[in-house]
């Protein structure tokens, strides 16, 4: 399902470690760009949907994710 995405984007404030990974790792391999974004509101979502829209993968300013 994830090698079929346009993208994955996934709250980080909700999910365990162990979750992170499990997503983090199958994007990777794929191929498939993994945004995960803080906050579980809509506001949160529109603003990581936007970002991703314009190339970011990351909010933090850190590593983008699936170079």
């Amino acid at each position: 399902m994830i090698a079929s995405a346009d993208a994955v984007v996934c709250p980080s404030d909700c999910n365990s470690h162990t979750a992170y990974h499990q997503v983090k790792r199958p994007c990777r391999q794929a191929g498939t760009p993994c945004l995960f974004y803080q906050g579980t509101g809509v506001s949160s979502f529109a603003l990581a949907l936007s970002r991703l829209a314009t190339g970011e993968q990351s909010l933090s300013g850190g590593p983008v994710l699936n170079s």
